[in-house]
């Protein structure tokens, strides 16, 4: 005779009833619509976070571009002529 760890499940495992749960329509939009609602607050949450990483980087060509003097020569700010 072999012998299976789940054998010492068995007596549990056959007395399970399969669980029924009855949502009424309203109930069930009302679920779909908080469930949107978060997933749309996760991805707004990570839109604003790429775009941080966006700006970061930006920041960091810019700055290097300046360092390096590969940005054009500035002209007079507008306005300012004598």
């Amino acid at each position: 005779m072999t012998f299976s760890p789940f054998d010492l499940f068995s007596p549990y495992l056959s007395h399970q009833s399969s669980r029924v749960i009855v949502v009424s329509d309203s109930e069930y939009k009302q679920y779909l619509q908080d469930r949107a609602e978060q997933e749309i607050t996760t991805l707004e949450s990570k839109r604003n976070r790429y775009q941080a990483a966006i700006d970061d980087i930006n920041k960091a060509i810019e700055t290097t571009k300046t360092n390096a003097g590969l940005l054009p020569a500035s002209t007079e700010a507008p306005g300012l002529t004598e």
